[in-house]
C-alpha cells in the first residue's frame, strides 16, 4: 500500500507490521541510555480500537485513490489514441470542448480521519504512559531521551493553539540538534524494520507529525488549550502519583496554598485523578463547575484537625490510583466506577469534626439526632457530598445521564457509608464470601464489593505505607485522639479508647490495629490480585519496628519498678 504524504523532509505510516498490543523501544536508538533491554509499553484499549479503525478507513481511502488514479491514467491513454488518430482536427476540437478537470485530491485525508479517532489527550495519555514505563524499568530521568520524549510531550499537549515552545519544523531541520534528528529519521523511516505482534515506540512520533497537521484546522485550534489547574512544579509528582511510595506530605509541601495561605491539597490531587483517568474527556464534564467543586470540597475539610483533613483524603485518593494500576483490578472496573470511586475518596471525611462517631453519641450532637446514631459521620459526609454536588455552580456530573447518575449515587452512598470502622468485620465477611470465593465480574453487587473493599484499603492506608510516611500518620492520627480525650475530660465524660494521652501506647495500639483490622483486610485484597503483595510486607516490617518499641518501652518500665 502506499504511504501517506510526506510530512516535512520524511515519509510517514501508522502501519507497522504486527499486531496494536504494545509499542517497543530499539536500544540502537536510544544508545545515549545504555539500554540493552526492550522496555514494553501497553497501549490503552481505546488507542488500540482508534489505530485498527483509522487503518480500514486508510485502507478505503487508499483503494479509492489507486482507482481513481487508474480511471485518469486510463482516460489519458484513450485521448492520446484519439489524439494520434484525428491528428489537428481533434486537437481544434479539444481546444473547443476542454475536458472537465480531474477531481481535486481529498485535502489532508490521513490527518482528518486520525482527528475522528485519535484526540491530542490519547497521545498525552501514551507519552506519560512511556515515560514512566521507561523511568521503571530504569532509564535515568535526565538523559537526552528523556528530554526528547518531554519535548515531544509538550508538543502535543500544546498544540491546539500553536503555544508549544517547541516548534517541530526547526527541530526536524535544526543542525544545532544533530540527535533529535537522527531520532525522528529513524522513527519516521519506511525502511524501519519492525518486529512482528508489536508496534514501535517511534509510532508515536509519526502520530505527533498527524497532530501537528491536526493542530493547523481552525476547529481544533478553538478547543481550549489546558483542561486542568495543575503547576508545572506539580509534574514530577503527577508522573509518580501510581507509585506506592509516593510521598503525600512532600506533594503538600510543593502545593501552592489559597490567598488565606490555607493548603490546596486534595484540589490538586483530585485534578490529577481526573486527569490520570481520563475522566473528563470521557464524560464531558464542565471544566469550570469541575474545578469549583474541587476547590469546595477542598475548602470544606478542617485544616485544624491532625488527622482528618484535606491531606488524609489526597492521601485516600493517591492510594486508590495506586490500587488501580493492578491490571486485573482496573478490568473488572468500568470508567463510571472509577468515577465514583475518585468521587467518594473526595468527599469521604468532608467536614469531619476531628473526633469519633462515640463522642457525637456522648454529646447528642445535632447530626447524631438527624441520623438516630447510626454510622453519623459518615452519613454527614455523604450529605454533604451531595448537598455540593447538586449545586448548579458545581454540579459539573449534569453531563452524565439519568442512569448514569443514579448508579454512581448509589456508588458514593455504598462506599462512604462502607467506612465506618463499627461495620468493618461484617464487611469484611460478605468481601471473603463474595469477592474472594465466587466473584462474577457481570454481578452488580459483586462489582460494589469490590470497590467497597479498595475504598476501605486506601481509607486505612497508612500502615502498609513505608515506615517513614507510616509513622508520621500513626502520630497524626493519635494527636486526634488525645485532642478529643482533652474534651471528654473537660466534660466529664468516659474516655474513649486510645484518648488517654497520659496513659498512651501508640507501639501497642499499631499492632493491635496493624493485625486485627489492616491485615485481614489487605489479605483478602492480595487474595483478589497478587500484584500488592508489597502492602503486606511493608506492614509486617512496620509491626517488627513498633513491636521493638514497645519491647523497649516494656523495658524501661521495669527497670524503673
Amino acid at each position: 500500500p502506499t504511504h501517506p504524504p510526506p510530512m516535512g523532509n520524511f515519509q510517514t505510516s501508522l502501519r507497522p507490521g504486527g499486531t496494536k498490543n504494545q509499542i517497543v523501544d530499539k536500544s540502537a536508538v536510544y544508545s545515549d541510555i545504555g539500554a540493552t533491554q526492550e522496555h514494553t509499553v501497553e497501549i490503552p484499549s481505546h488507542f488500540q480500537h482508534a489505530l485498527a479503525t483509522f487503518e480500514q478507513k486508510l485502507d478505503t481511502i487508499e483503494e479509492s485513490i489507486q482507482n481513481l488514479s487508474q480511471s485518469v491514467k486510463l482516460s489519458a491513454q484513450r485521448c492520446e489514441e484519439k489524439s494520434a488518430s484525428s491528428g489537428s482536427a481533434f486537437d481544434q476540437q479539444r481546444k473547443n470542448h476542454p475536458p472537465p478537470p480531474p477531481p481535486p485530491p481529498p485535502p489532508s485525508t490521513e490527518s482528518e480521519e486520525f482527528a475522528k479517532f485519535v484526540t491530542t489527550s490519547h497521545l498525552l495519555d501514551w507519552m506519560h504512559h512511556i515515560r514512566d514505563q521507561f523511568l521503571a524499568g530504569g532509564a535515568p530521568p535526565n538523559t537526552k531521551l528523556m528530554k526528547q520524549i518531554d519535548i515531544i510531550t509538550d508538543f502535543i499537549r500544546n498544540s491546539k493553539t500553536g503555544t508549544s515552545e517547541h516548534n517541530f519544523d526547526s527541530l526536524l531541520n535544526s543542525e544545532q540538534d544533530e540527535e533529535m534528528q537522527k531520532f525522528l529519521s529513524d522513527a519516521l523511516s519506511p525502511k524501519t524494520n519492525f518486529k512482528s505482534s508489536k508496534v514501535s515506540f517511534h509510532t508515536v512520533a509519526k502520530a505527533v507529525l498527524f497532530s501537528r497537521r491536526i493542530s493547523k484546522r481552525p476547529s481544533f485550534r478553538s478547543r481550549p488549550q489546558q483542561l486542568y489547574d495543575i503547576p508545572p512544579s506539580l509534574e514530577t509528582h503527577v508522573r509518580q502519583v501510581h507509585s506506592f511510595h509516593f510521598d503525600i506530605f512532600q506533594f503538600e509541601k510543593d502545593c501552592p496554598k489559597d490567598q488565606d495561605g490555607h493548603s490546596m491539597v486534595l484540589y490538586y490531587m483530585a485534578q490529577i485523578a481526573f486527569r490520570h483517568f481520563r475522566l473528563v474527556e470521557q464524560f464531558s464534564f464542565d471544566m469550570e463547575k469541575l474545578r469549583a467543586c474541587l476547590k469546595e470540597a477542598n475548602d470544606n475539610y478542617h485544616p485544624e484537625n491532625p488527622y482528618h483533613n484535606a491531606l488524609h483524603a489526597s492521601d485516600v485518593l493517591q492510594t486508590l490510583m495506586y490500587l488501580l494500576s493492578a491490571k486485573k483490578i482496573r478490568s473488572h472496573l468500568s470508567d463510571l466506577d472509577i468515577l465514583s470511586l475518585i468521587v467518594a475518596a473526595i468527599f469521604h471525611d468532608v467536614q469531619h469534626p476531628g473526633h469519633t462517631n462515640t463522642f457525637e453519641q456522648k454529646t447528642q450532637t445535632e447530626r447524631a439526632l438527624l441520623y438516630n446514631d447510626t454510622s453519623i459521620l459518615e452519613n454527614h459526609h455523604t450529605t454533604t457530598c451531595f448537598k455540593i454536588l447538586y449545586n448548579d455552580k458545581f454540579n459539573f456530573i449534569s453531563s452524565l445521564n439519568k442512569n448514569q447518575q443514579l448508579y454512581m449515587r448509589k456508588a458514593i452512598i455504598f462506599l462512604i457509608l462502607g467506612t465506618d470502622i463499627s461495620h468493618h468485620f461484617t464487611s469484611l465477611g460478605k468481601i471473603k464470601e463474595t469477592i474472594i470465593a465466587q466473584f462474577n465480574p457481570t454481578d452488580e453487587e459483586h462489582t460494589l464489593l469490590l470497590m467497597k473493599l479498595l475504598m476501605k484499603c486506601a481509607d486505612i492506608n497508612n500502615p502498609v505505607k513505608p515506615l517513614s510516611l507510616s509513622s508520621r500518620w500513626a502520630h497524626r492520627v493519635n494527636n486526634e485522639f488525645f485532642l478529643q480525650g482533652d474534651k471528654e475530660k473537660e466534660l466529664n465524660l468516659p474516655l474513649s479508647a486510645f484518648s488517654d494521652r497520659e496513659n498512651a501506647n501508640i507501639p501497642k495500639s499499631q499492632i493491635a490495629f496493624c493485625q486485627f483490622i489492616v491485615e485481614p483486610l489487605f489479605s483478602c485484597l492480595v487474595e483478589f490480585d497478587s500484584t500488592h503483595t508489597i502492602c503486606l510486607e511493608t506492614m509486617e516490617s512496620n509491626k517488627q519496628h513498633w513491636t521493638a518499641l514497645l519491647e523497649k518501652e516494656t523495658a524501661l518500665s521495669s527497670d524503673a519498678l
